[in-house]
């Protein structure tokens, strides 16, 4: 992190009391999709990151909105499409994507909530009240979650590394349920990633 961020209060850093500063997306501006994950699981960054970084993307972490702000003021460029999960430890979904859609305002930046809540639920309506562009369900599943990529970013989401991971066009699939929501853990197979050591 920069030097000025840590000096900032959480007051300061939090997305609905700072400015819009805008940026480039980072595809337009580096070529590279950029994907910003926020979630207060660790587990499920890792899983993410193994997931999506063999596709040649680059791939920005935080648990909640504050570290969100920091990776917004840190890098150069602000990321394609934020992955957004619906329950964090002292937020909303539906407030984080509602700050996000300020913050962001007259950029085009998808915000898809990550959910493991049924469809159709009504709290999901109020996140898409609340600017979200579309729902990912829980368990993870790799085809799925390339497919709501190449459905919000179009060519952007292209592979541009080692062609496709694991889990496509070979029968198989990777999937993860993440924790929150009442998600809870089952398995992450192609990733090779463990699984959350019990409380």
């Amino acid at each position: 992190p920069s030097s000025s961020v840590p000096s900032l209060p959480n007051s300061e850093k939090n997305l609905s009391s700072r400015p819009n500063m805008p940026k480039p997306l980072c595809h337009d501006a580096t070529g590279q999709l950029a994907i910003l994950t926020i979630d207060d699981d660790g587990v499920n960054h890792m899983v993410m990151e193994q997931l999506l970084k063999p596709q040649g993307w680059k791939i920005l972490t935080a648990l909640d909105s504050v570290e969100a702000m920091e990776v917004l003021d840190e890098e150069s460029e602000w990321p394609d499409i934020v992955l957004l999960d619906y329950t964090l430890r002292d937020e909303s979904g539906e407030e984080v994507c509602r700050k996000l859609v300020s913050f962001f305002s007259g950029a085009h930046i998808p915000i898809v909530m990550c959910t493991a809540m049924s469809e159709g639920s009504t709290m999901l309506d109020e996140c898409f009240a609340a600017g979200a562009a579309d729902v990912l369900y829980k368990p993870y599943d790799l085809q799925r979650i390339l497919a709501m990529l190449q459905k919000h970013c179009g060519a952007k989401a292209q592979p541009t590394a080692g062609g496709p991971v694991a889990g496509i066009g070979d029968g198989s699939t990777s999937a993860w349920r993440g924790g929150g929501d009442g998600g809870g853990a089952a398995a992450a197979a192609s990733a090779s990633v463990p699984a959350p050591v019990p409380a």
